[in-house]
């Protein structure tokens, strides 16, 4: 069956695996009619955690090509492509003291039985907050409205939260978080939806971790709409209920991490 399925090559490198070592983690590339494996092999186990297998997918896809991904046939119509040569400094951050309107503010976002609130953490980044505006004031005045931004919620390990915070919106990771609306940076209006990328962290006692951002989302297009994309200017993509994807941190601006753990 795995023959007829991968072709030989895959076959005879998955036939040395002793049985031992099973399970098996192999990243497989589709190359000139034919499927070769990649020398990325992990092996797994019954302790290993969703975060380690998390980032040795993260590992594996760094092997491949993304720009050669192939997603549905009506989103390829709708890429969006990096070309930003600008990312921000490193932001800092200040706990907040769970007494204060801002806090509270905060956590009516997450005001269920589900989210046990740890901490809040402002972020500041003047120079990162700087880019923001200036992008905003541009796509205002573009398509003439000062209603371009919401706030919006995304969900990460709490390591990649780290790198978001030192280096900000990685394209490196770009569809780890999704890919049904084509690549970008996505982000949701509920923080339920983003909940779903909020991984536990198992060495903090399973805390996850959720970003509160501002995203200047803009002229929004539909992945599905039968307008063709080159014939209008938009900022960002839209299912029309919860989720946007944007490709640039000029328009995200982090304000708050918010560390919590999930109470089902």
């Amino acid at each position: 069956m795995l023959l007829e399925h991968v072709g030989p090559q895959v076959t005879a490198m998955v036939a040395e695996i002793p049985f031992d070592n099973y399970p098996q983690l192999i990243g497989l590339l589709f190359e000139q009619n034919q499927i070769n494996a990649t020398k990325v092999i992990y092996n797994l186990n019954d302790s290993t955690s969703t975060d380690e297998i998390y980032m040795r997918l993260l590992n594996i896809r760094e092997r491949f090509n993304c720009s050669m991904e192939i997603f549905h046939d009506e989103i390829q119509n709708f890429p969006i492509f990096f070309s930003e040569s600008w990312s921000p400094p490193a932001s800092q951050f200040q706990i907040l003291d769970k007494q204060t309107d801002e806090f509270r503010n905060v956590a009516s976002y997450f005001n269920d039985d589900h989210h046990r609130i740890i901490h809040v953490e402002r972020i500041e980044n003047q120079a990162w907050g700087k880019i923001y505006e200036e992008e905003k004031e541009k796509i205002d005045k573009r398509i003439c409205s000062s209603q371009t931004d919401r706030i919006l919620f995304h969900g990460c390990l709490r390591t990649a939260s780290e790198e978001i915070l030192q280096r900000g919106f990685d394209k490196k990771i770009v569809g780890i978080h999704g890919t049904d609306y084509g690549d970008g940076f996505y982000f949701s209006t509920n923080p339920m939806r983003s909940h779903m990328y909020a991984l536990p962290d198992l060495s903090r006692w399973g805390e996850r971790t959720i970003f509160v951002c501002h995203v200047i989302v803009g002229k929004t297009c539909h992945p599905y709409s039968t307008i063709e994309p080159d014939k209008i200017e938009y900022d960002s993509i839209t299912d029309g209920s919860e989720i946007y994807v944007v490709s640039s941190n000029r328009q995200i601006l982090p304000k708050y991490r918010v560390t919590y753990k999930y109470i089902s």
